[in-house]
């Protein structure tokens, strides 16, 4: 199985999102979630849902239909956010709906920054050079 990225390459640029969300925007990103219905799908605990739980989701691996591997990590919880049709996952439903008209640049950092709050994974704060 090859990997799409690897957590022992060197970082290429630098991430786009804030490393931490403040408390007053913490409350604001999972309100807007919430509103947007990400909360009916998805938990902050670790129990599995319609969709992945965000409790280790960011740093993790996830298989593609190819059968490769890919890192969840900020290029890509963005693209499957904006438009969750465009990464094929293996056995995956695919029932989450596009987002690629609801939030703004900001909005869509802050989700990414929120994600990362729940991570239990070490990687590297930079993407991956392939």
């Amino acid at each position: 199985m090859s990997l799409d990225a690897s957590p022992t390459s060197r970082p290429s640029t630098k991430p786009t999102t804030r490393q931490t969300l403040s408390k007053k925007d913490t409350a604001r990103t999972r309100a807007l979630m919430n509103k947007h219905g990400c909360l009916l799908c998805h938990t902050e605990n670790g129990q599995e849902s319609l969709g992945p739980t965000f409790k280790g989701l960011y740093g993790s691996y996830v298989t593609l239909k190819s059968g490769k591997k890919r890192l969840r990590d900020e290029a890509y919880l963005k693209q499957k956010i904006l438009d969750p049709a465009s990464i094929e996952l293996a056995g995956n439903r695919g029932v989450m709906p596009p987002f690629k008209t609801t939030f703004q640049p900001k909005q869509l950092n802050d989700i990414i920054a929120y994600l990362r709050m729940f991570s239990t994974h070490t990687i590297p704060s930079t993407r991956p050079k392939r």
